[in-house]
């Protein structure tokens, strides 16, 4: 069992959100990149499905510095201020079993 990474309540791994905070998560650690699998996200008012095979590209970290200075304007100490990591998954679509590349489906509102 997992935990929510914003409150820490226990997460159902059949869910997509956080069932007492509402954060979104999306757990990556289920996708092989020798296995295709099925993919599927909301574009405008449709859904779109399709096969696909995943591939990790890369994992790029920054950091933001900020210093403080004492009166005479010497660098005393610098202090990490932000974080942000880039991750780039790539999925290559391929055609499923039933012939089809996309699948688009509208749903009712």
């Amino acid at each position: 069992m997992i935990n929510c990474p914003n409150c820490g309540a226990p997460l159902d791994e059949h869910f997509f959100k956080c069932p007492y905070c509402g954060t979104l998560y999306y757990d990556l650690t289920v996708l092989d990149d020798s296995v295709p699998c099925y993919v599927r996200f909301r574009t405008g008012r449709g859904i779109l499905t399709t096969i696909a095979r995943p591939e990790l590209k890369s994992i790029n970290t920054t950091s933001d510095c900020c210093y403080a200075y004492d009166g005479r304007g010497n660098k005393i100490a610098s202090i990490v201020c932000g974080h942000q990591s880039d991750i780039d998954v790539e999925f290559h679509t391929m055609v499923s079993p039933n012939g089809e590349l996309w699948r688009l489906e509208i749903p009712d509102e």
